[in-house]
């Protein structure tokens, strides 16, 4: 059972460590629970296919001519399943204004949704 207490913003990442760049301007959200992100993104997207994407969650990549934006996706689920959620990230966090922004450490948070294992 997974117990969601916060979203954490995510970015999918190409490169290496000296020459990442964003694969896309999008910054997903993925479930965030007392011990970790498990899953996929909320809007679907499996971070852990092997052939995806790098990512960094609650950072990224930004600065000048770095281009970012809310999911629709994720922000419609957000909106829809987790409304008192709040959003952790130090980067992209304030992208989703319609939840308030979760503390540095989310240990003592209550529990917004149960969920089972995901398929």
């Amino acid at each position: 059972m997974i117990r969601v207490v916060a979203l954490a913003t995510l970015q999918f990442t190409s490169g290496g460590l000296f020459d990442g760049r964003p694969a896309d301007k999008r910054i997903h959200l993925v479930r965030m629970t007392d011990s970790g992100t498990p899953g996929p993104t909320i809007c679907g997207i499996d971070r852990f296919d092997k052939n995806g994407p790098g990512w960094s969650v609650g950072g990224g990549i930004s600065g000048p001519g770095i281009e970012a934006m809310a999911c629709p996706g994720c922000e419609a689920v957000a909106q829809r399943d987790y409304s008192a959620a709040p959003v952790w990230g130090s980067t992209f966090a304030d992208l989703f204004r319609k939840h308030r922004k979760a503390p540095h450490s989310v240990r003592n948070l209550p529990v917004v949704a149960t969920e089972g294992q995901w398929a």
